[in-house]
């Protein structure tokens, strides 16, 4: 068994693990990006719009969910309020 100072010993050395992890991966980006800039390929533009299409689309299909999820939930809310005025005028 650790104790307490055992848990918080422990997670303060895994925040320590995790911030140099964090260091580390900022030096391999700032290293990288010297005088090199990244190198895209060229997409042709018709697939670049067929792919901005498709973005769109599961985009607006996210949307909708969205929308009917709170939708959903306004009028749950509104149904429960109802049944609880309901319920205590009776």
């Amino acid at each position: 068994m650790l104790g307490y100072y055992g848990k918080i010993s422990n997670q303060f050395n895994l925040s320590q693990v995790k911030r140099r992890k964090i260091r580390e991966f900022k030096d391999v980006l700032t290293n990288s990006s010297g005088d090199n800039p990244p190198r895209f390929r060229d997409i042709p533009p018709e697939e670049l719009k067929k792919i901005k299409d498709r973005i769109r689309k599961e985009a607006a299909i996210e949307n909708r969910q969205e929308i009917r999820k709170r939708l959903l939930a306004f009028a749950g809310a509104i149904f429960f309020i109802w049944l609880l005025i309901k319920a205590c005028t009776h």
